[in-house]
């Protein structure tokens, strides 16, 4: 293989993964404003990831950042029942070093969601919501995709 195919190949992949990254962050800002209002049921608690040094460290009482992986399910317009698993980031309490995890089984939730992307759901708790659909990872997925559109071109030009 060529040299510049070598020197190419990472920017590349690089590129295509902020590509991916700026259309999810697309639909999910666009399922935040435009979406269908349902409630979605809690199937399961797949996994709770603390997140941050204060996970490790953490108090007799407090709370710390975590990441929940949730299975829900909800009918959609045409009265299809749909399951999707999705992460939301959430706090875990902890009182005398007990958890007590945001979510749990059978719990009921506001959810948007799409009927054109009915994978992507937002959530309307109002600690949650806050974090979901911003406009600031539009911005950085899209200075990064330029960023890498620039350093590939620039290793075109001068090679």
């Amino acid at each position: 293989m060529d040299d510049t195919l070598y020197l190419l190949f990472f920017p590349f992949v690089f590129f295509v993964g902020s590509i991916y990254a700026l259309y999810a962050s697309v639909i999910e800002r666009k399922v935040k404003l435009s979406g269908l209002s349902t409630e979605a049921r809690v199937i399961k608690v797949e996994r709770a990831i603390s997140s941050g040094l204060s996970s490790i460290f953490h108090n007799k009482k407090g709370s710390f950042e975590c990441d929940y992986v949730l299975r829900l399910s909800y009918t959609n317009l045409a009265g299809k029942q749909m399951q999707v698993s999705t992460s939301v980031v959430a706090r875990m309490k902890v009182v005398e070093g007990m958890r007590f995890p945001f979510f749990s089984e059978g719990d009921t939730l506001l959810i948007r969601y799409s009927e054109k992307h009915p994978r992507c759901v937002v959530f309307f708790l109002e600690t949650i919501k806050q974090r979901q659909g911003n406009v600031f990872p539009i911005i950085l997925w899209a200075f990064c995709s330029g960023l890498i559109v620039a350093i590939i071109v620039t290793t075109l030009i001068f090679l």
